[in-house]
């Protein structure tokens, strides 16, 4: 809340900018009292809070989808539309090598099935380089359902790693093992692994269905337990056809998209309208 009130302030003092482009969760709140057109990026689940109380606050304010999942799950939102996150795909490419071991990049903990990849790896015969640190939305979470498991055999816990450094991870995996038990707004490590020719095995959550072709790039289960034989043998689906299917997710694409977005925004002096039914004191208040 004070990143976006300084940032608000700093707005209205120089009073030369075009538009506002916010990726927080509160933004829309201080930016709505300001002569300046402003969206918001959702990255988040649109359905809590305080996504849902800035929305109420600002009413509508505009933001922009990751995903037509996320969309459909708050349709009372003013959506401009959806504008997946984009990747740079001279970057993200398929390594000389894949080897047999399934790979899981997460912020660790239940919501993202750390655990479940666990048991899904070990069931499978198969070895797990994990990731990633504890998620900081659920840090008890973590400590309790997934730290344990961290040291078995089958198991190999990095980190959080650069991009420089978990790229080759990624390269040599057999797949993605990602059951997720949240809706998942979009999963860019999703995109991330395709583009490097890396199937994907997940969960029937969030945008997993629109990333992730079921039986084409990898596995969409109902049930994590139906994960286990794809993860047996990962090595059956192609890597081309993995690439192929995030072709379009560019980093360049995302740019355009976004562009075209100011443009209308601008053009159409759109505002984000006042704060409604503003609460006024009972008592007068001293100075």
């Amino acid at each position: 809340m004070r990143h976006t009130q300084v940032a608000a302030r700093f707005i209205s003092d120089v009073g030369t900018f075009d538009i506002i482009h916010d990726h927080t969760r509160l933004g829309a709140v201080d930016f709505a009292a300001l002569d300046v057109p402003a969206v918001t990026t959702a990255h988040y689940d649109p359905t809590r809070d305080p996504m849902r109380w800035a929305r109420e606050v600002a009413a509508g304010h505009p933001y922009v989808a990751l995903s037509n999942a996320q969309m459909r799950s708050a349709p009372d939102v003013n959506w401009t539309g959806v504008i997946p996150n984009g990747i740079d795909q001279s970057f993200y490419r398929p390594g000389e090598d894949r080897f047999g071991y399934l790979v899981h990049i997460a912020a660790l903990g239940p919501r993202k099935g750390t655990d479940l990849a666990i048991r899904i790896a070990r069931a499978a015969g198969r070895q797990l380089v994990v990731i990633g640190s504890a998620d900081r939305a659920d840090p008890e979470g973590f400590a309790r359902e997934v730290e344990p498991l961290l040291g078995d055999e089958h198991v190999t816990w990095l980190d959080e790693q650069s991009g420089d450094a978990k790229l080759p991870w990624l390269q040599g995996a057999a797949a993605l093992l990602h059951p997720i038990r949240w809706d998942e707004p979009f999963g860019l490590v999703y995109v991330e692994a395709l583009a490097c020719g890396v199937p994907v095995l997940t969960l029937n959550r969030g945008a997993a269905p629109e990333l992730v072709q079921h039986g084409v790039t990898g596995v969409v289960a109902d049930q994590w337990t139906d994960l286990i034989d794809a993860a047996r043998d990962p090595h059956r689906w192609s890597p081309q056809a993995c690439r192929a299917s995030v072709s379009h997710l560019t980093d360049d694409a995302m740019v355009e998209a976004y562009l075209n977005l100011y443009e209308q925004l601008i053009d159409r002096g759109t505002r984000p309208k006042p704060i409604p039914r503003q609460r006024r004191a009972s008592l007068p208040i001293s100075p």
